[in-house]
């Protein structure tokens, strides 16, 4: 999971925020700090100083930072639950390269 929420971080500046994530699945769970600076994103295990967290298996956690679900849908559908500051948990996809990649439409015949 540290991997793949690697890849997809920002390398460029960010805001400066510290969000929790949560990742589940099944019975199972790996927390890990998410945090913004002036030179991009850096994800560490553990849960340190997060004033919002994010917990959602690693599909959901993906929708929510690739924007192809919004955080609302995604506690609504029961996916995805929030503990501390939902606006800053809302600035999750900010941190991540997977919002800002555009989706290339097939060529018309």
């Amino acid at each position: 999971m540290l991997l793949g929420l690697d890849a997809i971080a920002k390398r460029s500046p960010v805001p400066e925020i510290r969000v929790g994530l949560v990742v589940t699945h099944g019975k199972k769970s790996a927390g890990f700090t998410v945090a913004g600076s002036g030179s991009g994103t850096a994800i560490q295990r553990g849960l340190t100083d997060c004033k919002g967290t994010l917990e959602a298996p690693f599909d959901a956690v993906l929708q929510i930072v690739g924007m192809s679900v919004s955080l609302q849908d995604a506690i609504e559908a029961k996916r995805a639950s929030v503990s501390g500051a939902m606006a800053l948990v809302r600035k999750l996809p900010l941190l991540f390269d997977l919002a800002d990649r555009r989706r290339i439409a097939p060529a018309a015949n």
